[in-house]
């Protein structure tokens, strides 16, 4: 997760947060504000283009008992663990603002992996359905 704040005029400031291919820009009164408001607007970006998908993909029937395994590499181990909370740009933001991009990383990871569980399964049946 990328964030980049920039003051602009009249005190405002601009915040740019970014997460893989998914982009949110906010203003706001306080550096705060706007990454609060950038990384509510992400959070909105990220689940309804999973829900998008989630909706195009509604032709394969999964079994709700079954439970994904997967290992994380290094990068999704620091966002799953909340590593990341502990890059120097993030250490002056409010616990809320903090708590909010973790909900972010989660959202993302638990699609991500279903996602790919998905995937594997319409490959797995020669694709029919994708």
């Amino acid at each position: 997760m990328k964030l980049i704040i920039k003051p602009i005029v009249n005190g405002l400031f601009q915040a740019t947060l970014s997460y893989e291919e998914f982009e949110a820009t906010a203003v706001g009164h306080t550096k705060d504000e706007a990454t609060k408001k950038a990384l509510e607007w992400l959070k909105r970006e990220i689940e309804m283009y999973y829900e998008i998908e989630n909706a195009e993909s509604s032709a394969i029937e999964t079994d709700d008992k079954f439970e994904l395994e997967d290992e994380l590499d290094e990068q999704e181990q620091a966002l799953y663990s909340g590593e990341f909370l502990n890059d120097e740009i993030w250490k002056g933001l409010e616990k809320e603002v903090q708590t909010l991009a973790m909900q972010i990383v989660m959202v993302a990871l638990k699609a991500t992996l279903k996602y790919a569980f998905r995937a594997s399964v319409g490959s797995s049946v020669g694709g029919l359905f994708f």
